[in-house]
């Protein structure tokens, strides 16, 4: 599994007198050396380019190019901002950049404004999340009612991958816990991530990123050099929620969504994305697109169109493809849904491949693919239905006949 790694460094140091984190046995620290506080952010399958500026992660390739993560401290166990010895929040939605990576380590270090240092004592919970564009402006996260959560109102449109992580140390964090500490104290020690003590010890905030949305990846195949013609217009989803409550923290046990009172039903249109610019960037109307032959191999190519769509998780979506061929324009529509029942998933990226036979036909072919790992799957689609304005009689019995694979 590939990682994505960032690391941020704040320069932390104690003060000169003995506290709560040196009092397990067998841990003699320099109390006055200083102990960074060191973030690794990343995610098992990530790369990131996601108006919104597209999706963070795709496959096998996985590298950071800047984007804007929100950074909170807590003291542990509460959802009370944790304050430095001038009683300033040390990380309170604190926006900070992962690195601009492309290297086979995809490591680098992150970046954020002034200097942050360790409180003296007290043990801390940290989380961090990425939300793109999708936070109206002027909004930010609020406790709820019975204040166990932080949440903020976002607005999506497909453009927008919304990622969250709460620290939690890894089972080599927990051997370094472990280390010169008598075995009826692993518990307390295991307890005191994260903090002054256990950086002391090598164990920092780690971060893996989990996605919220699901992700749709649309291709486009020919069935044969006769139907390179054939240009796709447009690609939409019809009817998806766009705006929910985003869960960037909380306290006590995960809650079961992190994505709360979806709502606002829209269409979703696809974008693309600039190819001359590699850093994170905002995303532009899609180029109207045609399927090619490679006549070398003679086989079709498959190409992706566009950049991808990353929606609220749902039983099905309704796909609305508008092509034109020789100037007459037709559209056609279907529900594409995972096979093996539920729902399409959080954090899954799925591949819609259309196979082009012309104006008159179009089949679909619906793969899994990672962010997270899962079998292949092909989805059986509703049957396509056809624009009538721009098919004739004869057409209609022709696709009626076409569209009977798709049963």
């Amino acid at each position: 599994m590939l990682y994505v790694a960032a690391t941020l460094f704040a320069a932390g140091f104690v003060s000169c007198s003995e506290n709560s984190n040196d009092n397990l046995q067998g841990n003699n620290f320099n109390s006055e050396e200083r102990v960074p506080i060191l973030f690794t952010v990343g995610n098992g399958r990530v790369d990131i380019t996601t108006r919104g500026t597209g999706a963070v992660g795709t496959g096998e390739t996985s590298f950071w190019r800047g984007e804007n993560l929100n950074v909170y401290m807590f003291n542990k166990g509460t959802l009370d901002i944790a304050k430095d010895q001038d009683q300033l929040d040390i990380f309170n939605n604190e926006v900070v950049l992962a690195p601009e990576v492309a290297s086979a380590t995809n490591s680098g270090s992150v970046k954020y404004v002034g200097d942050k240092y360790y409180p003296t004592s007290g043990d801390y919970d940290f989380f961090a999340y990425h939300a793109d564009d999708a936070i109206v402006e002027g909004n930010t996260p609020e406790l709820n009612d019975d204040e166990t959560m932080y949440v903020v109102p976002v607005t999506i449109d497909g453009t927008q991958d919304l990622m969250i992580a709460k620290a939690i140390p890894t089972a080599e964090d927990t051997v370094k816990l472990q280390q010169n500490v008598d075995e009826s104290e692993y518990e307390l020690s295991y307890a005191r991530a994260y903090s002054a003590y256990s950086a002391r010890k090598d164990v920092q905030p780690n971060f893996i990123f989990q996605h919220l949305l699901s992700r749709l990846v649309f291709k486009i195949k020919p069935n044969s050099k006769k139907d390179l013609a054939v240009s796709i217009e447009e690609v939409r989803i019809k009817n998806v929620n766009t705006t929910a409550d985003f869960v960037v923290a909380w306290k006590g046990k995960t809650p079961d969504s992190l994505l709360l009172k979806a709502r606002n039903v829209n269409d979703v249109v696809l974008m693309e994305k600039n190819p001359d610019i590699d850093e994170a960037h905002p995303l532009l109307p899609f180029t109207p697109q045609s399927p090619r032959w490679n006549e070398e191999d003679d086989e079709a190519y498959i190409d992706q169109l566009g950049e991808s769509m990353l929606l609220m998780p749902q039983d099905e979506y309704q796909l609305y493809i508008l092509m034109e061929e020789n100037g007459i324009r037709n559209h056609y529509e279907a529900t594409i849904r995972p096979p093996k029942g539920g729902k399409f998933e959080a954090g899954y990226e799925y591949n819609v491949t259309f196979v082009v036979y012309g104006l008159e036909k179009i089949e679909l072919n619906v793969a899994l693919e990672p962010w997270k790992l899962g079998d292949d799957i092909i989805a059986d689609s509703d049957e396509l239905k056809g624009d009538d304005e721009n098919v004739t009689e004869d057409e209609e019995e022709e696709e009626e006949e076409d569209n009977e694979i798709l049963q």
